[in-house]
């Protein structure tokens, strides 16, 4: 056996007390119980007790120096170490309690029940208040992304509008990845020859009619000569 022996009854009548539980292992000779756990049914995770359960599970945890393999439950120890549940009739046979191995058996602590208690209620107290402060983050978290994804909109089309899509967009994808924090991406150059300065498409169409109002000029300019 393990150094800490414990069996585990699923249902077990809440009127039963924790001396006439060890009474009963006792008068079978199974071995001494030490202490036993009782957890209502359906338990809700945390520390809220409940009272009104008619049925408690049960751990009980035997001494091991105590247990008996030859007692007058044939085969008991045999089936609880196999991991098979085993019936105890109880109460002229009126009652029984499906008997199994206990494979978690929580260790035992100095502090009495009372302390450990206190001490859960004020873990879980916290985690719940940490719990609210998360949702709260989290909810300040979503707002602050919108906002700065329609940040990043507004700065696009600001970048965007600065420089001549068709002549100058492997410059304004450069500064894009800078702003944005993306990978950079091998590209072809650019034909303006204003290279990385912000033009606008407007400009060049500016700059455009400007060179052919010039070239117009120079020709009349020279007609006016001969």
């Amino acid at each position: 056996m393990n150094a800490s022996v414990s069996i585990y009854i699923p249902q077990i009548s809440a009127s039963w007390t924790e001396e006439q539980i060890k009474n009963v292992f006792t008068s079978y000779g199974v071995g001494t119980v030490s202490y036993i756990d009782f957890v209502p049914l359906h338990q809700k995770r945390g520390f809220y007790e409940e009272n009104r359960s008619i049925l408690v599970s049960a751990f009980v945890h035997f001494i091991p120096q105590s247990i008996n393999r030859k007692c007058r439950l044939t085969g008991f120890w045999e089936t609880i170490e196999s991991e098979k549940p085993y019936k105890l009739h109880v109460c002229y046979d009126v009652e029984y309690w499906i008997c199994l191995k206990n494979k978690n058996p929580v260790k035992r602590t100095r502090m009495n029940i009372h302390q450990v208690v206190d001490n859960g209620l004020y873990l879980q107290n916290l985690v719940l208040e940490q719990a609210e402060l998360i949702e709260k983050q989290a909810i300040r978290i979503e707002e602050l992304e919108k906002k700065v994804e329609g940040t990043h909109q507004v700065v696009y089309q600001l970048v965007g509008g600065l420089f001549n899509q068709s002549s100058q967009s492997s410059i304004l994808e450069y500064h894009l990845e800078n702003l944005f924090s993306t990978p950079h991406k091998v590209r072809a150059k650019d034909s303006s020859k204003w290279r990385m300065w912000p033009t606008t498409h407007q400009g060049d169409e500016c700059e455009k009619k400007i060179a052919e109002l010039e070239e117009r000029l120079k020709a009349l300019h020279e007609e006016k000569k001969e």
